[in-house]
């Protein structure tokens, strides 16, 4: 074998592993744009989710005025009703508690 022979397959060997390292470089930067692709949209489920949220909080106190204010009855959540009056009664002894450390 000559040494041109020689110097085209050393050639050939550097360019077909300079195709497989550009081939798994573009796999990889595939696979970034997809994994960030996927993170985008999980944050986008998770905007939704928390507005959900927010939603159902909404839903929640207006139907807890209602009760609250007797224009709604219901014997389910009288009990719950009655914990939280008690629990707004105890914040309000705490902070009076907390009054009184301030201005002692």
């Amino acid at each position: 074998m000559s040494i041109n022979d020689k110097f085209n397959n050393m050639f050939k060997k550097i360019g077909s592993t300079t195709e497989d390292v550009i081939d798994t470089a573009k796999g990889l930067g595939n696979k970034t744009r997809d994994t960030l692709e996927v993170a985008k949209l999980n944050s986008k489920i998770n905007n939704h989710k928390k507005d959900i949220e927010k939603l159902k909080l909404q839903i929640g106190e207006y139907y807890y005025n209602l009760l609250k204010n007797k224009i709604i009855e219901n014997e389910d959540l009288e009990e719950i009703l009655q914990e939280i009056e008690f629990k707004n009664r105890c914040i309000q002894v705490i902070k009076t508690e907390i009054d009184y450390i301030k201005n002692s």
